[in-house]
Formats: structure tokens, C-alpha cells, sequence
């Protein structure tokens, strides 16, 4: 895009923002040309004009440009004004996104491992430490699937596919996510306890993915 459309556009969310309601408080999303939509050799890498939950300024990020992210566009797009998704994006291959989710797993693990004993971070909140374990649900659950779910769908998968030494850790982390994701207590540091668990849990799920490869 060029400067002048983002400060457009910058203008729009601002005002958007100001609105005082809660879902135009929490847009989140990237924009993209229709021609880098189906280039596959920019995924991951190139950046794109994005806009964070809650934010009203616009950063250059690869927060979306992903495989699983156009996965979600095409399958599951709800057409609010023009074409339908699947008119504009190619269909996802499937192996090139069940690839970005074991990546994603495997960074997730180092970044956690990093923060887990550090003053507090994102990963050591209280909401960090129960995003880890819904998002690691939730990428379990496409790698069976082949799918890109909710997170509440992941979680419910979870509990009746996984081990059943984790169904106590995983409904405390959904309870704790929905007590906390609106308010102060979110940005706490999580219980110690609670931690510890959770990294046995992500190193249970890489071990896992990394045993079906075998």
C-alpha cells in the first residue's frame, strides 16, 4: 500500500477505535494485495500493514501471513461486501501448512522455556501461561484434522483425544483464559504450579508430533 492508503486507513481505525464498543476496540487483522495473497514464496517472511488486538497503530509485521491464516480466509471467510474467498485464494496444500504449525509448535516451546523462570513476560502471565496450552490443543487438533479450528474446539478435542493426565491442566488453562482475557489480572504472573505443568504439556505435544513423524 502506499503512504498516503495507510494513513487512510490509519485514520479509519483510529476513529473506528474511538467508537467505545468492544469489537471496534479489538480489530485485529493485516492487509494484502490480492497478487501476494497467492504468492507462496512471501509467506512467513514478508511483511505485511498489521494491526494488533487493540491497537489503533499500524506495524509491519508476519503475524498473518501465514499458511494456517489463509487457510481460515478461504474455509471458513464470512463475505461481509464483495467476492466470495474462495474466488481470490487459491486452495491452502495442506502439507505446507501442517509443516508451519510443527514449526510453530517447536518455536513456541523455545520462547516458553526462555520466560518460564524470568520476571514477568508474556508467557509466564497468567494469560500467556493459558494461551500455550489452548494454542497447543488447537495446533494438535489441525495436525489431526487438517483443519484450523477455534480454540474452544481444540480445547474440547483435546480432552476426550489427549492423555487424560492433561484434562485438569487444560480446563484450568480455559477457565483461566476466559476469567482473565478482559481485565488487569491477565498481565499477573502465572502460578508456578501452573507453569511447570504447562511445559510438560508443550514438551508432551512436540514429543508427540515428533513420534507420528517417525
Amino acid at each position: 500500500m502506499t503512504d498516503i492508503t495507510v494513513q487512510s486507513l490509519q485514520v479509519l481505525h483510529t476513529r473506528l477505535h474511538g467508537l467505545g464498543c468492544y469489537p471496534a476496540q479489538h480489530l485485529e487483522g493485516s492487509y494484502i494485495s490480492r497478487d501476494q495473497l497467492n504468492q507462496s514464496e512471501g509467506i512467513g517472511v514478508q511483511p505485511l500493514w498489521y494491526l494488533d488486538n487493540g491497537s489503533t497503530t499500524f506495524e509491519r509485521s508476519t503475524h498473518d501471513n501465514q499458511w494456517h491464516v489463509r487457510w481460515i480466509l478461504r474455509e471458513r471467510g464470512i463475505t461481509l461486501c464483495g467476492p466470495e474467498p474462495k474466488s481470490l485464494l487459491a486452495s491452502i496444500p495442506i502439507e505446507a501448512m501442517l509443516a508451519e504449525v510443527k514449526a510453530t509448535m517447536r518455536l513456541i516451546a523455545d520462547l516458553y522455556v526462555a520466560e518460564i523462570d524470568q520476571p514477568l513476560g508474556f508467557w509466564n502471565s497468567r494469560f500467556g501461561q493459558s494461551f500455550a496450552v489452548l494454542a497447543y490443543c488447537r495446533m494438535l487438533h489441525t495436525l489431526r484434522t487438517g483443519t484450523v479450528q477455534s480454540k474452544f474446539a481444540g480445547m474440547e478435542w483435546a480432552k476426550q483425544a489427549l492423555d487424560l493426565e492433561w484434562v485438569d491442566l487444560i480446563q484450568q488453562a480455559w477457565e483461566e483464559r476466559e476469567g482473565v482475557r478482559h481485565c488487569v489480572k491477565r498481565w499477573q504472573h502465572a502460578n508456578e504450579e501452573a507453569l511447570q505443568k504447562t511445559l510438560e504439556f508443550i514438551r508432551y505435544a512436540v514429543l508427540k508430533t515428533e513420534k507420528s513423524n517417525a
